[in-house]
């Protein structure tokens, strides 16, 4: 497009918009009519200078700012932004307020929603980032929008009541402000990280995170839908929690919330013993099961292995992940380590082969797990805490028989998952099928 007329040159960005909005429909992330109006009127390419236009209208996420080499604040995903604005279900004449405005792209999105009787107020905590999205809004034709330099996590009590919110950063909490702030069957949108460990597992997917929708009823929020989602985390008073992680020995990686006992290497290169759980799980169900255990195991752990020394071949595999890397989690303590694996039950049902091609031109097959069919389940018990590995066999079969909550239904969403968030100090009643995680901000309450 570098020798096209400007004319020439619009015409083709109208288009390429336009095929961009096509494609969020094919897939129904885009489905209502005011959403696609919202896509194909506003220019993203106005909010991403001197990025390729093609790249700008392609389903592709945009970092904008870097920090220590990891990007911190980004023009998300067309198709996620869909999604959410979606389950926001923003009408005209209603009052929004995003958290995290990046570009200030889809805060244009949400000002061409709301239209003239409405108003949209978006807060960032960089001061760079609000005075170039302001920037960016003016050039769009949406200088309306008000643009605050504040921290997300406490809301902005000056505009508010609002009819709904929206957080464009991952968060682990529902923070009072949020909830203060809307109006009685308001509705929050925002990425939810349901456990507050960063996880470095991978398989089935690298996040325990999805697009939330809750609606406000009473003192608390109720969610109403769910996708799965992956965003960059929220900065500020209510920062997502940090896993702790060190690289024990050379191709081997361990995380967990508390530090890391010195003989953990020296118990992992002793002999083990085995205790067979007594139940069959596909890698989906162990994705709940990892779940399960963050939200209630102080003491849990996960484990990477990638061309590590021979010395940690009884290291178990649970997981397999897209760069090869081998992986496990359990429990561990002082005197011992407790980790799962699974266990074929039939090797020609539960193994595949993939056919390489080695350097003399010979055909290799080699032998791959299926890790969508199911496979006994087995604990690895290192060093000496008998008591370790019995809780966490205790454990597991409470996750089986509460129904193995937290199942992926890949790719979308957890199967009959429902989220409330309560005041920290509302007195609340287990029932059978829920958990409870108490945070900084809101009382969780996970129901299935």
């Amino acid at each position: 497009m570098d020798n096209a007329t400007p004319a020439a040159e619009e015409h083709n960005i109208v288009q390429m918009r336009s095929e961009l909005v096509q494609y969020l429909k094919n897939y129904g992330l885009v489905r209502s009519a005011s959403v696609e109006a919202a896509f194909q009127a506003v220019p993203r390419h106005l909010f991403l200078p001197g990025i390729d236009v093609k790249r700008v209208y392609s389903d592709t996420a945009i970092a904008t700012k870097t920090e220590n080499g990891f990007p911190i604040s980004s023009s998300s995903q067309p198709a996620i932004m869909a999604c959410m604005l979606e389950q926001l279900d923003v009408q005209p004449g209603q009052h929004i307020l995003e958290i995290g405005t990046g570009t200030g792209y889809n805060a244009a999105l949400l000002a061409f929603l709301v239209g003239e009787r409405g108003s949209v107020t978006t807060i960032d905590i960089d001061e760079d980032i609000v005075v170039s999205a302001r920037q960016h809004l003016s050039a769009a034709g949406y200088p309306q929008v008000r643009v605050v330099h504040s921290d997300g996590g406490l809301g902005y009590a000056e505009q508010a009541p609002y009819d709904r919110i929206i957080l464009t950063v991952g968060a682990d909490d529902i923070t009072p402000a949020w909830r203060q702030q809307l109006i009685p069957g308001g509705k929050l949108v925002l990425p939810f990280k349901i456990t507050q460990f960063r996880s470095i597992l991978e398989f089935p997917l690298a996040l325990d995170q999805v697009s939330l929708a809750l609606q406000r009823i009473d003192d608390h929020l109720e969610s109403y839908s769910m996708y799965a989602a992956g965003f960059m985390p929220l900065r500020g008073t209510f920062a997502v929690q940090q896993r702790r992680s060190c690289l024990l020995d050379k191709g081997i990686t361990f995380a967990s919330r508390k530090a890391v006992p010195n003989n953990t290497v020296e118990l992992l290169q002793q002999s083990y013993q085995d205790q067979e759980v007594s139940i069959q799980t596909n890698i989906y169900e162990l994705w709940g099961l990892h779940i399960w255990l963050i939200l209630q195991e102080p003491d849990y752990c996960e484990i990477q292995k990638k061309d590590a020394s021979q010395q940690y071949e009884t290291l178990p595999l649970l997981g397999q992940q897209s760069d090869g890397t081998e992986a496990s989690y359990g429990l561990f303590s002082q005197i011992g380590l407790s980790l799962l694996y699974r266990q074929p039950i039939d090797d020609t049902e539960l193994e595949g082969t993939e056919a390489t091609v080695n350097s003399l031109g010979e055909v290799i097959e080699k032998k791959i797990p299926r890790w969508d069919l199911p496979a006994r389940l087995v604990i690895r018990r290192f060093g000496h805490d008998n008591e370790l590995a019995q809780h966490l066999y205790q454990t597991i079969h409470a996750w089986d028989e509460a129904g193995r909550p937290f199942q992926w239904n890949y790719p979308m969403a957890i199967n009959n998952l429902t989220i409330h968030a309560y005041p920290t100090d509302t007195p609340y009643a287990i029932g059978p099928r829920e958990l409870i995680s108490l945070r900084k901000g809101s009382l969780m309450v996970f129901t299935w």
